[in-house]
C-alpha cells in the first residue's frame, strides 16, 4: 500500500516552479496521505497481531514485510529530506528560498508535513512491528 507514495510525492519534483507554482507538490501532498494512512493502519494492526497471536506462524512474514517497508520509507525520507527541512523548519517554499514571499504559509507546512512526517510515522511503526514480530518469534522458539 505504501508503494504509490514515493511515486505520488515525486510528482512535486516534476514541476518547474515558475512563479512559485507549487501545484505539483500539493497534488502529491493531497494524493499520498490515503495510501500512507492505510499503510500506517495495516502496520499498526500487524504489530498488535504479532504480539497477541504469536502462534499464528506469521512473525517471520511480519518481520520481512516490515524490513522492506522500513527500506522504502527510508528512501522516501532521503528523497524528501531537504524539502521537509526547508518547509517545516525554515518556512520556505518547496520551490526554494528565492520563491518564498511569506514564511510558513499553510500550503508549505502541509506539504512539509505530508512529505516528511507521514513517511517518518510509517517508518517508526514498521520498526515497532518488526521488533514485536521478532520478539514473538523468539518467544515461540
Amino acid at each position: 500500500m505504501f508503494l504509490p507514495v514515493p511515486l505520488l510525492q515525486g510528482l512535486g519534483y516534476t514541476g518547474t516552479c515558475t512563479q512559485n507554482d507549487i501545484d505539483p507538490f500539493l497534488t502529491g501532498a493531497l494524493l499520498s496521505p490515503p495510501f500512507g494512512a492505510t499503510t500506517l493502519g495495516l502496520v499498526w494492526r500487524s504489530r498488535h497481531r504479532a504480539r497477541s497471536h504469536p502462534e499464528a506462524g506469521v512473525p517471520w512474514l511480519i518481520c520481512l514485510t516490515s524490513l522492506v517497508l522500513v527500506c522504502v520509507c527510508a528512501l522516501v525520507l532521503l528523497m524528501n529530506a531537504d524539502l521537509a527541512r526547508d518547509t517545516l523548519l525554515f518556512g520556505r517554499s518547496p520551490c526554494g528560498a528565492e520563491h518564498t514571499h511569506t514564511a510558513f504559509e499553510t500550503e508549505y507546512v502541509v506539504i512539509g508535513a505530508v512529505y516528511g512526517a507521514l513517511p517518518l510515522a510509517v517508518l517508526i511503526t514498521a520498526l515497532a512491528a518488526f521488533q514485536a514480530a521478532r520478539s514473538a518469534a523468539t518467544r515461540r522458539a
